[in-house]
C-alpha cells in the first residue's frame, strides 16, 4: 500500500525520506534586517505610534507634564493619574506609562522612602524626556 504522510510530504518538498529537515541558521538574536546597531539610542516613537499602542498613553503624559509643572521630574501615584485623566481603571494606567517607557518618552524609577532606620514605602519617580511642541510642517516632535 504506499506511502505515509510524512514520505509524500518529504518527496512534496524534496527532501529524502527518513533524513530531518536542515534546522534554520542561528542568528544570535539580530533581527532579520540585519546586525543590532550597538552604540546608537533607539528612537523615540511618533505620537500616532504611542496611540495605537495604548488609546491611554497620550492622556498620561500630559498629565505627567502637568505633574511636573514645568521640573524634569515627578512622583504621581497611579491613582493619582487615574484622578487628573479621568481613567477609572489602575491597569490602564500602568498599561499608559509602560507604553511611554517603551516609547522613550518617560523613565521610571522606583525611590525608597525610609522612616529613621525602616522602610517606610517606594515611590514611582518619573522622568519626563521628551518635551516640546507638535511642529505640523516637518510632523516632527521639536
Amino acid at each position: 500500500m504506499g506511502e505515509t504522510a510524512a514520505e509524500i510530504e518529504a518527496r512534496y518538498l524534496g527532501m529524502v525520506p527518513g533524513k530531518r529537515a536542515p534546522k534554520p541558521p542561528k542568528t544570535d538574536g539580530a533581527p532579520a534586517g540585519g546586525p543590532k546597531r550597538r552604540g546608537r539610542k533607539p528612537e523615540p516613537w511618533t505620537l500616532r505610534r504611542v496611540s495605537e499602542a495604548c488609546w491611554a498613553a497620550p492622556t498620561v503624559y500630559l498629565a505627567l507634564l502637568e505633574a511636573a509643572a514645568g521640573a524634569s521630574t515627578c512622583t504621581p501615584t497611579r491613582a493619582t493619574l487615574c484622578d487628573a485623566t479621568g481613567i477609572r481603571r489602575l491597569k490602564t494606567v500602568s498599561a499608559a506609562l509602560t507604553v511611554l517607557e517603551s516609547a522613550g518618552w518617560i523613565r521610571r524609577s522606583h525611590v525608597p522612602v525610609t522612616v529613621g532606620t525602616k522602610r517606610a514605602a517606594t515611590l514611582l519617580r518619573i522622568r519626563v524626556l521628551r518635551k516640546g511642541q507638535y511642529a505640523p510642517s516637518t510632523g516632527r516632535i521639536t
